[in-house]
């Protein structure tokens, strides 16, 4: 274990280096699977993205895609999904992080094939926000340079002050348009050359001239020379030239240098001087707070960040010492530090909070030099702000990460199942307590150990030889292994546990104690056949139960046809002979046996209903309905009964059956209509999932048919609504309303024959509404 601490250490440290090193950077690395679009991540990109590191480092294509700039999704999705360049492709675009802050990424991606053959794409994604606002500012301070020389074209007009290069390479010269005409010619008149400009200079200052020139090629210190220049007019001018050399980009040595005629303007150049060279080192360090101060710690500069973090326009400082503008300072380190400055010391100011603005900072104090002479002071702050927040984030990481190892280990520890880990030498790295109590073996006792060395009867066992292909990635399921050892039954898996790369680092394996399942299983077992065998004494008894209605109605029947047979015979020839008590005992007897001869045809219906061969086949309800209407159309035309319906699907039905049904329940509407009101029946139709269906969840069907018959009749109380679908149950007298009480009863069990559910919704007064839910799969 030491060894492989040992050999660990290097690689953690390197690892360290490079997330260190691409935080510090901003560059995040990242790998694209192109066949399943598994996207994996560095740390570094998941803060370059503004998100929190994932457990495995992964993000889903769509989220990533989700962030970039919807002006550059199309592109950057292309450049994604394209595998078929070679070459290293390079590409900028935009994103938007969840805090709403947009940022600037480069990225380079190439297409690879992994370890595994697997075609990839890698890369990286640079933040080159900061880069692209500097290039910005780049820019600005070009356009702004651009405006400066235009005022400094402006300028020369108005000061009379031209200026020059000087090519030693080329021995090219270029004046400006007011040097020509300081020199007594008008701009372009004459080719700028050496020649000119010494035959210009007065004869007694030639020589002079000639000196400052070969000084100039041989050093690159600034030189101020005075001297006379005679113009064409026979004048003379006196100058005072300013000059020094500079190398180009090329490595050319230039010559610059401004002239002026002379006038007491010495101050005026030394203080331009200085607020030049202050000026450029403001331009290299505006992305912090800047100040400066003179000798007596009076603000001279104070640039935009100043003004925004302090709420102090630049015009309420300059001029100001620092104690007046914050007096709180006096006293304090910062105004040791700012004294400390003026005697040439530099001072770093470290994690500080400074009054009347939020955040963390901390400031570097710098004296400023001209030529050895010190005059001012430079204070550069720096806003730790978000660092110290990325630090604490990294440090609630960090502890979350502990938090969740922990619960991880709680978890295994607490587990029934016996839970044990091992490493690619084979040594046990875990071992939880169940496994303590299954195999008798203390954790502190098998940590560390060879699994020979805990288990040597594994050796001769092919779970030894499946340990060893596990750790070359290889998963393994054991199915109802039994051990004479603890009588138990159980099942275990040895699973391979990979990194990033998909390296094997170790073999985790569970093991489940199914005995109690599998003693439950043999007593489900035996409760099945009991419960088979009884299914079977049942159905036996049932099919004797059919046999016996059937048999019993059919002959039924022909004494019942002969009843009222002779009943109509003698109402037709015999009726004016009979006494009126005569003619109501023949009316109530040809009454009784045509009720007992539609109770003995539904009861054929109902025992039909389920004895038939259900074969369903596939039908357009639209034409089931109706042939229902047709069969019934003179009832309907009688009783001016409207029936309306919308377009039903096609279902597979058994068709005599599901007809009957429809039959039934548009007779039902019709028998219980409301007096003195026209009778109205709607037919619809929607798809439920099987979720809205009660009962459904006994069944495999995603969805229903619905099929909702609806009546204006004289409706029911809803307590009734299960009552109405039993054999023989009537909610009405036989006189009020004819029937058997039998037609609901087939209406169900038509049902129940289909897999489906009816049921009944009334209201008294208002109507009734039956529901049949049909399977749709």
């Amino acid at each position: 274990m030491l060894q492989k601490q040992a050999s660990q250490k290097p690689l953690a440290k390197k690892l360290h280096l490079l997330q260190t090193s691409q935080t510090v950077t901003l560059v995040g690395s990242f790998e694209l699977d192109l066949l399943s679009h598994e996207l994996l991540w560095t740390d570094a990109m998941f803060m370059v993205h503004g998100l929190a590191v994932t457990e495995n480092n992964k993000i889903s294509l769509a989220d990533a895609l989700e962030m970039v700039d919807p002006v550059d999704k199309q592109r950057v999705h292309q450049y994604l999904q394209d595998g078929t360049f070679q070459e290293t492709v390079e590409f900028d675009f935009s994103i938007y992080t969840p805090a709403k802050e947009k940022k600037c990424l480069h990225a380079w991606c190439t297409n690879l094939i992994d370890e595994d053959g697997h075609p990839v794409k890698r890369g990286s994604f640079q933040d080159v926000t900061r880069q692209r606002i500097l290039e910005l500012e780049l820019q600005a301070a070009n356009e702004e340079l651009k405006i400066k020389a235009e005022i400094s074209e402006h300028a020369e007009v108005i000061a009379n002050t031209g200026s020059y290069e000087w090519n030693f390479h080329t021995n090219q010269m270029k004046y400006s348009d007011n040097l020509y005409r300081i020199l007594g010619v008008n701009p372009g008149e004459i080719e700028p050359s050496l020649e000119f400009f010494l035959g210009v200079v007065h004869p007694g200052d030639r020589q002079f001239i000639q000196d400052q020139i070969n000084a100039r090629r041989a050093t690159g210190t600034i030189l101020t020379s005075n001297y006379r220049i005679l113009l064409p007019n026979g004048k003379t001018r006196y100058i005072n030239s300013r000059h020094h050399k500079i190398t180009n980009s090329k490595g050319d040595d230039i010559l610059i240098g401004t002239v002026r005629d002379i006038t007491d303007e010495q101050n005026v150049l030394q203080q331009l001087k200085e607020r030049t060279l202050l000026s450029e080192c403001i331009s290299e360090n505006n992305i912090d707070m800047i100040a400066a101060y003179d000798t007596e710690l009076q603000f001279i500069w104070w640039n935009k960040q100043c003004e925004l973090k302090y709420n102090l326009p630049r015009k309420q400082v300059l001029g100001k010492k620092v104690t007046e503008v914050f007096p709180y300072v006096k006293g304090t380190e910062i105004e040791a530090s700012l004294e400390m400055a003026l005697k040439g010391e530099s001072t770093h100011l470290k994690d500080r909070k400074y009054n009347n603005i939020e955040g963390y900072f901390e400031s570097y104090i710098t004296p400023l030099k001209q030529d050895n002479m010190l005059y001012g002071v430079l204070v550069i702050t720096h806003d730790l702000t978000e660092i110290k927040k990325a630090a604490h984030t990294m440090e609630q990481l960090n502890r979350e990460l502990q938090e969740r190892s922990s619960f991880t280990e709680t978890l295994i520890d607490t587990s029934v199942d016996a839970i044990a880990a091992y490493d690619k030498q084979m040594h046990i790295v875990a071992w939880n307590k169940t496994s303590e109590q299954r195999f008798k073996k203390m954790k502190e006792d098998v940590l560390g150990k060879h699994v020979l060395e805990v288990f040597p009867y594994l050796k001769d066992d092919h779970r030894y030889n499946d340990l060893l292909e596990a750790l070359k990635g290889k998963s393994f399921r054991y199915h109802n292994q039994y051990s004479a050892a603890t009588n138990s039954h159980y099942q275990s898996y040895l699973l391979p546990l990979q990194d990033d790369n998909h390296e094997t680092f170790a073999v985790l394996s569970i093991t489940h104690d199914i005995t109690e399942l599998k003693q439950v299983a043999e007593k489900l077992d035996m409760l099945n056949k009991s419960l088979e065998e009884k299914n079977q004494e049942l159905e036996k008894s049932n099919n004797e139960l059919v046999s016996f209605s059937y048999v019993a109605s059919h002959d039924l029947q022909e004494p019942l046809r002969k009843i009222r047979t002779f009943s109509e015979r003698l109402m037709e020839k015999e009726m004016n002979n009979l006494s009126d008590s005569g003619k109501d005992y023949l009316m109530r007897m040809e009454g009784a046996s045509r009720r007992m001869q539609n109770l003995i045809h539904d009861l054929l219906t109902l025992s039909r209903t389920n004895t038939s061969p259900k074969d369903f086949e596939l039908h357009d309800l639209n034409l089931v309905l109706k042939d229902v209407q047709a069969n019934l159309k003179e009832l309907i035309e009688e009783t001016g009964t409207i029936i309306t319906s919308e377009a039903l699907p096609q279902a597979k039905i058994i068709r005599v059956q599901f007809k009957q049904m429809l039959e039934n329940l548009l007779l039902n509407s019709i028998k219980y209509r409301k007096a003195g009101e026209q009778p109205q029946i709607a037919i619809s139709y929607k798809e439920v999932p099987a979720s809205a269906v009660p009962l459904a969840h006994y069944q495999n069907n995603n969805s229903f048919f619905c099929i909702s018959v609806k009546d204006n009749g004289i409706g029911f109380e809803q307590e009734y609504a299960e009552k109405i679908f039993e054999v023989f149950q009537r909610l009405h007298g036989k006189h009020e309303y004819s029937g058997t009480g039998i037609g609901l009863a087939i209406c169900r069990k038509t049902m129940q024959n289909h897999n489906g559910f009816i049921s009944a919704v009334g209201e008294p007064g208002i109507g009734a509404t039956f529901n049949i839910f049909l399977p749709a799969d």
